[in-house]
């Protein structure tokens, strides 16, 4: 206990030898609405999500103008890349070279000295593993079945908050809630194998520090935790958001409300935005962008995933 006392006060002077940005603001990622093509959309919860921590959002909309993003990433302060149902896996597809160009501004500014953080929820998850991984479009496999699947966290080592920085803060009640109870919540059918990190020198295993897994149904093993080792991108395979923000009835299990996931969810959440308060970067002109400019419209009453989504014209 001593040992882990001095490993968060070590980890605070270092996040106090930063000027902190108290007016933090996340890019959310759109994408593509399949049930109407001239559409992309962000569901609320990710908003709230990052407004829940002390974070405004803005959203970079699938089929902008590069030049519209480029501004964005010159005055935003992290990326936040939501779970759905995007093609990932094919180069050619325009989601892809999309997302791809995000992904490539934020690793290029912290390459420049810039703390440029981003986060991977579900299919996010699964974007930055590709990227990460050189691209390689054969690190996934979509044999998985976890769909609506409340899991403890299989950490990867006795005390996974040694290592790096994400668990870091962590208290001992919520690692052990986190590690014993079904409260992070999955709802994918494609995931990371563990085995995609069997060859040690691999670009995945040089690029993240796995810190939890979890087995399917079946007991199929997934890659559920990471965070990277040189840059600040971090990434969970479930859902932190849906525990505080969705409220779907239809599902096998229900979506833990407890009061240990909503615990989970706001730490995650604290901490991805706190790590956004470390990048300097302003953004001008910011009511124009926020995503206070748009009204989320109420879908829940219909089904499906989300019970509020924002939608927004694709420019051709």
């Amino acid at each position: 206990m001593f040992l882990q006392l001095l490993l968060v006060l070590s980890l605070a002077s270092f996040r106090l030898s930063y000027s902190l940005n108290l007016r933090p603001i996340v890019g959310i990622v759109s994408q593509p609405l399949s049930s109407d093509p001239g559409l992309s959309y962000i569901a609320a919860s990710y908003v709230k999500f990052v407004e829940m921590a002390g974070g405004r959002a803005v959203p970079l909309k699938f089929g902008d103008a590069t030049s519209e993003i480029d501004t964005l990433m010159d005055g935003i302060n992290g990326v936040l890349w939501p779970g759905g149902g995007a093609d990932i896996t094919d180069p050619t597809s325009k989601y892809y070279q999309f997302a791809s160009y995000i992904w490539k501004k934020a690793i290029e500014k912290n390459d420049n000295g810039i703390h440029f953080p981003q986060w991977g929820t579900c299919l996010g998850f699964e974007f930055i593993h590709v990227m990460a991984s050189g691209p390689n479009f054969d690190i996934l496999e979509c044999d998985y079945d976890s769909e609506d699947l409340p899991l403890p966290l299989n950490f990867t080592s006795t005390d996974a908050r040694e290592e790096g920085t994400l668990l870091k803060t962590m208290s001992d009640i919520l690692y052990h809630k986190i590690n014993t109870q079904s409260i992070t919540q999955n709802e994918h059918k494609c995931a990371v194998p563990t085995s995609a990190y069997d060859n040690a020198t691999s670009k995945i295993n040089q690029f993240f520090l796995v810190k939890a897994t979890n087995n399917d149904r079946n007991g199929k093993p997934f890659v559920s935790l990471v965070e990277g080792k040189k840059y600040p991108v971090y990434g969970m395979q479930a859902h932190p958001e849906k525990n505080n923000f969705e409220w779907v009835t239809t599902e096998k299990i229900p979506i833990p409300h407890t009061l240990s996931g909503i615990q989970m969810s706001q730490y995650f959440s604290n901490f991805f935005v706190n790590e956004c308060r470390l990048n300097a970067q302003t953004l001008q002109n910011e009511s124009r962008w926020l995503i206070y400019n748009y009204s989320p419209t109420y879908t829940g009453k219909t089904g499906g995933y989300f019970q509020q989504t924002y939608t927004f014209p694709i420019l051709k």
